[in-house]
C-alpha cells in the first residue's frame, strides 16, 4: 500500500511550480516549497527539553553535532543522513536531484583515501544513505531504518571536489544507487542558487539568516553557560581553586563570594546585590573595577575557563547542564532532526574572528554564520569609604573590550552546527522558496580546540553558489 503515497516526477513538476517557468528549467528538479518554522517558541521549548534530558540515565553511544537549536515541527523533505558504516561516522547531506546527494568533502575524503576528488574505496561498502526521516523518532546510527527500501539507499558513487584539501573546497557529490520518488512535504529536492549573485554576503549591519538542520550533537565539550564572566567557552580541568584539583564542576559558593569588595557590597546594598545568574555589578574603587556575581553554585557547578590565570575574579563560569554527562553519552546526540537559526556574519568579521584563532578561511569561497546577540547593560556603583553610589549602566562586554578596542556591536555564541551535522544543509527562504545556499563544513573553539557554539567563534560553510558550474556538470545524470 506504501506505492499509493508515491508521485511521479511529471505530475510532482505540476504541483511543484515554485519558480516562474523560464527559471524552473534552471533547477535540477522542481524542488520544495515547504514553508519555515515558526521558531521562536521552538527554542524556547528545545532549550526546556534538553534540561529536563540531563537527568537521564540511557547508555552511552559514539561520538557525534546543531547546539542550542529545536526539534523541527515541519518536515525539511531535503535533507539525509549519510552513515559511513566502517567508521560509524555520521554526516548530513541534501538532495538536489533525483539522484544525487550534496555534502562535505571532508565526509568523504578525510579518514577514506582520494586523489584529486577521486575515492580510492568503494563507495557501495562504505556508506548508505537514509532519506524521507526528518519526520521520525530515529536511532543515530539508523539501526532501525536499516535494510528498509523505503529509507535506506546505497550509494553507487563519490564525486568529491577535485580541488579539496585541508578543509577547503569543502564540497562532495553523493550517487545514490536508485533514483529518488518524490513525495511532496517529505521527500523533495531543494532549490539550488540561481547563480552567483552575492546574494549571500552581508555588509555592516545587516541582518541575513539561515536555518541549519542536522542529527549531529546538540552540545559539545564541557563549556560555561550564558550567565558568568566567562561565558559559552570551554572549562580548564583539572583546575585549582583553595588548593584542590578539580576534575568535574566545582560546587562550591562562586568566586564572587571570595571577593571582599563583593561582600562588603552585599552586606551594605543587600537589595541590590545580584542573585540570578544573568546578572551582575560593576563596582569601582579608585582605578580598580570589580565585577560581582551571584554567590550560587548554579545548577550544574562552575569552572574555570580555559587559557585563564588562576585570579578567580574574572576567569571562571558557570558550568552547562550537559558537564554531567558523559562525553559520549547518547544524551548529547537528537533522535528527532534538530534545527537552528542564525546569521550570516559579514567577511571582515568572519576572517577577524576565525583568524584570531589561527584557523584558516577563505572567504571566496567560504560564508561564517553564528547566533547574533547584544550586550547587556550592568549597573555601576562606586566605593567610596564605607558607602556605595549608584554611577549609571555601562554595556557588559565580557572582558572583550578591556582595551576599548572591540569593533562590534555584538557578539556570537548559544547556538551552532556541530559534530555530525557536516555536510547538512544551510538554507534561507527567498520569496517564500527554500533556498540551498552552503554547506556545514567545520567549526572551532577556544583552546585551539574544536568547539560549537562558543563565544565569538562562528562555524565554517562551503557558499554553493561558488560551485554552481561543478555541481551542474557532475550531478547532469540525476536530472528530472
Amino acid at each position: 500500500m506504501i506505492l499509493s503515497f508515491w508521485i511521479s516526477v511529471p505530475l510532482l513538476c505540476a504541483l511543484n511550480s515554485v519558480f516562474a517557468e523560464n527559471e524552473l528549467v534552471k533547477q535540477m528538479c522542481p524542488c520544495s516549497k515547504v514553508e519555515p518554522e515558526i521558531n521562536a517558541a521552538f527554542e524556547a521549548r528545545g532549550r526546556k527539553r534538553r534540561k529536563r534530558d540531563t537527568n537521564s540515565t540511557i547508555g552511552d553511544e559514539v561520538d557525534y553535532r546543531i547546539v542550542g537549536g529545536y526539534d523541527v515541527s515541519k518536515n525539511k523533505p531535503w535533507i539525509a543522513k549519510l552513515w559511513l558504516i566502517r567508521f560509524e561516522m555520521l554526516c548530513g547531506s541534501t538532495i538536489i536531484n533525483k539522484r544525487y546527494l550534496l555534502t562535505a568533502a571532508h565526509c568523504t575524503c578525510n579518514v577514506l583515501q582520494c586523489i584529486k576528488g577521486v575515492p580510492q574505496y568503494n563507495p557501495k561498502v562504505e556508506f548508505k544513505a537514509y532519506l524521507g526521516i526528518n519526520g521520525n523518532v530515529v536511532q543515530i546510527d539508523s539501526s532501525d531504518l536499516r535494510g528498509n527500501p523505503r529509507y535506506e539507499y546505497g550509494v553507487l558513487e563519490i564525486k568529491s571536489h577535485p580541488e579539496y584539501a585541508l578543509m577547503t573546497f569543502d564540497i562532495a557529490l553523493v550517487k545514490l544507487d536508485r533514483d529518488i520518488q518524490f513525495i511532496p512535504g517529505v521527500l523533495e529536492s531543494i532549490c539550488l542558487p540561481l547563480a552567483d549573485d552575492r546574494s549571500d554576503i552581508v555588509e555592516g549591519e545587516e541582518n541575513l539568516e539561515v536555518y541549519i538542520a542536522g542529527w549531529g550533537r546538540m552540545s559539545s565539550d564541557c563549556t560555561t553557560n550564558e550567565y558568568g564572566p566567562v561565558r559559552n567557552l570551554k572549562c580548564m580541568f583539572p583546575f585549582n581553586y583553595r588548593g584542590y584539583e578539580n576534575f568535574g564542576c566545582s560546587n562550591s559558593r562562586s568566586p564572587s563570594s571570595q571577593l571582599q569588595l563583593c561582600n562588603d557590597f552585599r552586606q551594605a546594598m543587600a537589595a541590590e546585590y545580584p542573585e540570578s545568574l544573568g546578572s551582575s555589578i560593576v563596582i569601582l574603587e579608585g582605578t580598580r573595577k570589580t565585577r560581582c556575581f551571584s554567590f550560587s553554585i548554579g545548577d550544574s557547578g562552575w569552572c574555570q575557563g580555559i587559557a585563564t590565570d588562576d585570579q578567580f575574579d574574572d576567569n571562571w563560569g558557570w558550568c552547562q547542564h550537559s558537564c554531567s554527562l558523559h562525553k559520549d553519552s547518547t544524551m548529547r546526540l537528537p533522535k528527532i532532526l534538530q534545527e537552528t537559526r542564525l546569521q550570516i556574519l559579514p567577511m571582515g568579521v568572519c576572517k577577524d574572528l576565525i583568524t584570531r584563532g589561527n584557523y584558516k578561511f577563505v572567504g571566496m569561497n567560504e560564508m561564517c554564520a553564528g547566533k547574533k546577540k547584544t550586550f547587556p547593560p550592568v549597573k555601576v556603583w562606586e566605593k567610596i569609604g564605607t558607602s556605595f553610589t549608584f554611577r549609571g549602566t555601562e554595556r557588559n562586554f565580557f572582558g572583550l573590550n578591556d582595551d576599548g578596542k572591540y569593533p562590534y556591536s555584538y557578539y556570537i555564541s548559544g547556538s551552532d552546527s556541530c559534530n555530525g551535522d557536516s555536510g547538512g544543509p544551510v538554507y534561507r527562504w527567498i520569496n517564500g522558496v527554500p533556498i540551498l545556499v552552503a554547506v556545514v563544513s567545520r567549526g572551532f573553539g577556544s583552546g585551539n580546540m574544536d568547539g560549537c557554539a562558543e563565544l565569538n567563534f562562528p562555524g565554517v560553510y562551503t557558499r554553493v553558489a561558488k560551485f554552481l558550474d561543478w555541481i551542474q556538470a557532475a550531478a547532469a545524470d540525476g536530472y528530472c
